[in-house]
């Protein structure tokens, strides 16, 4: 029963991937929101994930990956999920307020920001669908009491109504670098717009 899922799965993303519809193009970019419902391993309560999340097309098929998410908690604090490169940016943000000689380091706090948190390929299925699997390498959580760096594979499609309208389900895993926990799962959807650049 498993091989034919597995079978009509790999057809789709073969057929996918030779398809020549494609929603997005070159320099376009997705901004919007998110709600997410995620289970941690050490957890017994789902947790409410909210956020803003943006994407930006290097390629037709390939997107640069930013979110920042704040996670209500059930059993714990409250916490904020950061791409590394805000991360970095505030950090250089901060050393550079300390300092007399900065040297660049407002600069480098800027730049920072570019860094993304991952990468999507974006498979069309039609004009206005493309299954698109990503991966996020740097996600960094933060609490008044702990901090941890985690990476997600995972899944979104991406559904464009109205020439502008973009929502998209996804499904993804976390795995912790550091911290506390190992890792969890984590279902939700995504909404928002698409703008040319």
């Amino acid at each position: 029963m498993h091989s034919r899922y597995l079978a009509l799965t790999i057809s789709i993303c073969l057929l996918a991937i030779g398809a020549k519809a494609q929603p997005f193009k070159k320099n376009d970019a997705l901004v919007g929101g998110h709600y997410q419902s995620q289970l941690m391993q050490r957890s017994s309560y789902f947790d409410n994930v909210y956020g803003l999340n943006a994407s930006y097309f290097v390629t037709d098929r390939i997107s640069l990956e930013y979110s920042l998410s704040y996670i209500v908690s059930n059993d714990g604090p409250n916490y904020g999920r950061l791409y590394g490169g805000s991360v970095l940016a505030g950090y250089g943000v901060g050393l550079a307020s300390r300092s007399i000689d900065t040297e660049g380091l407002w600069t480098l706090a800027i730049l920072s920001l570019l860094v993304p948190e991952g990468v999507s390929y974006h498979m069309p299925i039609n004009h206005q669908v493309t299954i698109s699997p990503y991966a996020n390498l740097l996600t960094v959580d933060i609490a008044s009491d702990f901090w941890r760096m985690s990476n997600a594979l995972g899944l979104r499609i991406n559904m464009v109504a109205k020439d502008k309208i973009v929502i998209a389900p996804d499904a993804f895993g976390i795995v912790q670098y550091r911290g506390r926990g190992v890792g969890g799962s984590v279902v939700g959807f995504g909404f928002g717009l698409r703008a040319g650049l």
